[in-house]
């Protein structure tokens, strides 16, 4: 059997990211696969040539000294920092701006014409990208070499015991690179997307857009905890230029620093630091930004009504941002959790009499997801957000990564009971059918 490397494998990922851009027509998606391409035949090209030239060349069995040591960790931050960013400069330049002129484009549906603001903002993203790709080598690789150098000139060690250490320890830092490069490159897309949405919401007068997560298990809780909520165009551009007048890349972790879910959880979208306003909110994110839909007579949340013990994470969202959760989980055929429906289809379906097979089950389930006009928000162990709609028989359970985590039976004349007595501590969401 084939053992694939590490470099294998993330070409075929990136391979199938490209198809999968391509037949979803994504170009966000296939910007970022083609990104990523750059940079890891980059990286590939720039370790092979200080494996090649600068390891290997530790030959004989003369003693390591400190100036072995120094020369080579010198040559090593040439190829593997300066180089190497201007070996997929051009290329990264042309796919940022990419980004960026479709970001904007999307909003202004219109092919842009870029502005003095739009140049100010794609040289940021220049000088900034370009900076972390030249510290890589420094910040991750540089001092595990150093180490080992050290342990060489202690140990006695020759130089071609040396060269072979190296050679075996550089492997493995090269690897952790590959995984590096791949979350860069969506790192560099979204931001660039982003600034280039901002300018565009700018243009066509919009005054508050929404953030958008990809909800499934693999969604971070920060994202989870963003997503739907509806922020003002204001809030954008004040980050843009706080971005935009950063002296270097260290001061943007100060204007849009990555905080933990606890440090935004339970608070209202206006009352959020300014560096939440877009993402990327985390290393690898995808969540992005979109025009506000605005309010409509279906699925509305009119009026929120807390319980006497509703814990204050709750109430951190408006009507109108529950009603974008409740419009993402009504617009999808939702999934019953694999685990859950193993158990509940064991333990609760038996109780419905008119539900006979899985399927119905599964479909009944649905179905009081459509049309429930009693709807509660709770915290679930206090972790997650999730709904429940009330049926005429029984109660759905629905969480953040748009799965039914349970169907559950209730006598039609303990309904009204049983929604009272859980009202207490969650929030019921009248909506405009209620």
């Amino acid at each position: 059997m084939m053992v694939l490397t590490e470099r294998q494998k993330s070409r075929g990922r990136i391979a199938l990211r490209k198809i999968w851009a391509y037949i979803r027509k994504d170009d966000f998606k296939r910007l970022e696969a083609e990104l990523q391409d750059v940079l890891l035949l980059g990286w590939d090209a720039a370790t092979k040539e200080a494996i090649n030239d600068v390891i290997r060349a530790l030959t004989g069995d003369s003693e390591l000294s400190k100036s072995d040591l120094e020369k080579m960790l010198a040559a090593l931050e040439l190829r593997l920092g300066v180089k190497f960013a201007g070996r997929v400069a051009a290329p990264l330049v042309q796919i940022q701006t990419s980004a960026y002129a479709i970001g904007l484009e999307d909003i202004i549906l219109v092919k842009p014409t870029f502005s003095k603001v739009d140049y100010a903002a794609l040289d940021m993203l220049e000088r900034h990208n370009t900076y972390w790709m030249r510290n890589y080598y420094d910040k991750q690789i540089a001092g595990t070499v150093q180490d080992i150098g050290r342990a060489a000139l202690r140990a006695g060690l020759t130089r071609r015991e040396a060269g072979l250490l190296f050679q075996e320890a550089f492997q493995n830092q090269i690897n952790q690179g590959i995984r590096y490069w791949e979350g860069f490159a969506a790192h560099v897309i979204t931001r660039s997307r982003e600034l280039g949405r901002v300018e565009g919401y700018v243009q066509a007068g919009i005054e508050a857009y929404e953030v958008r997560a990809i909800l499934d298990r693999r969604t971070t809780p920060i994202c989870r905890e963003m997503h739907g909520r509806i922020i003002r165009i204001e809030e954008a551009v004040k980050l843009r230029d706080a971005l935009l007048e950063a002296k270097d890349p260290e001061q943007v972790k100060q204007i849009a620093p990555w905080l933990k879910p606890e440090q935004v959880q339970g608070k209202k979208t206006a009352k959020l630091p300014t560096g939440m306003a877009l993402p990327p909110y985390h290393f690898k994110c995808r969540t992005r930004t979109v025009k506000h839909r605005g309010t409509s007579a279906k699925n509305t949340v009119v009026e929120m009504e807390p319980g006497k013990k509703t814990p204050e994470v709750l109430l951190g969202r408006s009507a109108e941002e529950y009603t974008n959760l409740l419009r993402d989980i009504r617009a999808r055929k939702l999934r019953f959790n694999k685990k859950d429906l193993a158990h509940d289809s064991i333990k609760h379906m038996q109780k419905f009499k008119r539900i006979k097979t899985v399927d119905e089950y599964v479909n009944a389930a649905r179905n009081v997801v459509k049309t429930s006009d009693k709807i509660l928000v709770q915290w679930y162990k206090n972790r997650e957000l999730q709904y429940l709609f009330f049926g005429s028989d029984g109660i759905v359970t629905v969480d953040m990564a748009m799965e039914i985590r349970g169907y559950y039976f209730h006598r039609a004349d303990y309904i009204e009971r049983t929604f009272q007595n859980l009202l207490r501590e969650k929030i019921w969401l009248k909506t405009s059918k209620s």
